[in-house]
């Protein structure tokens, strides 16, 4: 998780250059073949340490919960162990003082997150609203973990309170990503034609 906290700013920087649509392909992309193709066209522009950390990333993104989903723990006792308030229908956790501080919101009851929603100054979005069809989470959802250090790292933290298993794969290489989806990425390709 380290890894894919530390390369957000690097992203974020990346992703406001002409290579930007490409690097969030990289990470956002639910098809491994967009991502592979990406992937081949930023090989020549971007840095190995920085493309192999948008893989990482992906796949923190990637194992992230699709909602709703059932939780190991009710709110009441998620709320005790993460510091969550009430407010009208949902549970908040606020990441820090002041207006526009960012903040993650849970809707559900009992067991069962209907969904979760990130905020930070004005920007708000769902994060993994299902079904998913082109991206791993929303695209407004990764403009505001760019934006915003530390706020994935209390996501992940939060889906552990939860009991929810979160365990991606990292990877030491660009090319053990390729080669670990190397099949998937093929029976795209065969769906494109």
């Amino acid at each position: 998780m380290n890894v894919a906290a530390n390369a957000l700013a690097d992203l974020a920087m990346r992703s406001g250059t002409e290579d930007g649509s490409l690097v969030r392909t990289v990470v956002n992309s639910s098809s491994t073949t967009e991502a592979g193709f990406a992937v081949g066209l930023l090989g020549d522009t971007m840095p190995q340490r920085s493309l192999l950390a948008a893989l990482n990333l992906r796949e923190v993104l990637r194992e992230l919960p699709e909602s709703p989903f059932i939780m190991r723990t009710d709110f009441e006792t998620l709320a005790r162990v993460s510091g969550l308030v009430h407010r009208k229908q949902s549970w908040v956790k606020r990441l820090g003082r002041g207006k526009g501080a960012p903040e993650i919101e849970l809707l559900g009851q009992g067991n069962l997150c209907y969904d979760v929603i990130i905020r930070a100054g004005d920007g708000m979005s769902f994060l993994k609203p299902g079904p998913i069809n082109g991206d791993l989470i929303k695209p407004d959802a990764l403009e505001l973990l760019f934006e915003n250090e530390g706020l994935l790292r209390e996501i992940v933290d939060l889906m552990q309170d939860m009991g929810v298993v979160h365990n991606p794969r990292f990877y030491m290489t660009v090319e053990d990503w390729q080669m670990e989806h190397a099949a998937e990425s093929m029976a795209g390709l065969v769906d494109l034609f």
